[in-house]
């Protein structure tokens, strides 16, 4: 690829991975059924602080400490699951190139497994308006039913294959971060924070502005939800500033021929 003049990032998280990790349901005990749940990590549970709108739910240290912990779980044992699949096609694989693979071993050889990743939908900071106090309204980049968009066919990583989860949406083996990412940048950005922002937290717009640390940065913080669009009814957006934000650091760097 040619190496760009600079990087305009507009509510930019810290790597898929990340995001996915802070979005997975730990309470799912079976990959395989959905609704199987430990309820004692179920954050849809008023017994562990939930409440439904216009409430603010309210969790507990030690359920969060629990919570984030139980994540990191999941994230592992998906990459289990993700590596034992792809361990498995790459025997049947061999048995082919030796000539001594079943029928099993050869359609196994051939076949791209799928993942279907259930539950995606339960950052506790969405429900719980009191972590990481901010502008952002009760709810998800999917809404504020979680029973909808945590259980529903849309979602984060819903279904990839097993190399899309390494290399994407784990937060253990993927390698597509900030933190290994941002460091190498050495051109312009133009960032923008979105203050009612419920996908991109202000502590991690803040440690990617950190990690941006070899680069000249013009950060912008400007009202709007993620995608810069009004919070709530009769409420500023920020999408009209954003944009002419951008032109006008396109313009001071002499990048006339896109901003024109």
């Amino acid at each position: 690829m040619p190496e760009a003049d600079g990087l305009v990032l507009i509510s930019s998280h810290l790597g898929q991975g990340l995001l996915m990790q802070a979005c997975l349901d730990p309470s799912v005990i079976d990959e395989d059924d959905p609704f199987a749940t430990d309820a004692a990590l179920n954050p849809f549970d008023p017994a562990n602080g939930f409440q439904a709108p216009p409430s603010s739910s309210r969790y507990d240290a030690d359920f969060i400490e629990r919570y984030r912990a139980a994540q990191a779980r999941r994230v592992m044992r998906l990459d289990e699951r993700a590596r034992s699949l792809l361990a498995r096609k790459a025997a049947a694989r061999r048995a082919v190139k030796d000539g001594t693979a079943t029928m099993t071993e050869r359609l196994s050889a051939t076949w791209s497994p799928i993942m279907t990743i259930w539950r995606t939908d339960a950052d506790l900071r969405c429900w719980d308006l009191s972590i990481e106090p901010s502008a952002r309204a009760y709810g998800s980049l999917w809404g504020g039913n979680p029973i909808s968009s945590n259980w529903g066919s849309v979602g984060f990583g819903r279904i990839c294959t097993p190399e899309s989860w390494l290399s994407n949406w784990s937060a253990i083996s993927s390698n597509a971060t900030m933190e290994n990412c941002a460091p190498h940048i050495r051109q312009p950005v133009c960032m923008v924070r979105y203050s009612g922002d419920n996908s991109v937290f202000d502590s991690e717009a803040d440690k990617l502005e950190s990690l941006l640390g070899n680069a000249e940065v013009a950060r912008h913080d400007l009202p709007g939800n993620h995608h810069g669009k009004p919070v709530a009814k009769g409420e500023l957006g920020g999408q009209q500033r954003a944009g002419e934000i951008v032109r006008q650091w396109l313009l001071s760097n002499n990048f006339t021929t896109v901003a024109r």
